[in-house]
């Protein structure tokens, strides 16, 4: 039966409930990309032939991002679309 990373009980199972202080521990992990990412971005710069900022310049575009609005960026590579998104809602905006 596969444990539920939230709560780190058998999904579907209420029998084995546990404390909220048992649930705010967070396990132990490691990242793949994190550790090797500079070869990611090299293969995702080879797979786009070398048009990967176009590409995430208009991923930007098509979320019509404004100055002061606030983006959240979960497991979307490197950081690089983060990185851009920053420069597109400036100071007054927030990037998590």
């Amino acid at each position: 039966m596969d444990i539920c990373p939230f709560t780190n009980n058998y999904a579907g199972d209420d029998s084995n409930m546990v404390n909220a202080k048992e649930q705010s521990r967070v396990p132990n992990t490691t990242g793949i990309v994190l550790h090797r990412a500079f070869l990611y971005d090299l293969f995702v710069w080879l797979v786009s032939l070398g048009r990967e900022r176009a590409y995430r310049e208009r991923a930007l575009d098509l979320a019509r991002l404004r100055p002061g609005e606030a983006v959240l960026d979960i497991g979307c590579g490197t950081g690089s679309l983060a990185i851009a998104a920053k420069r597109r809602v400036g100071a007054a905006g927030r990037v998590h």
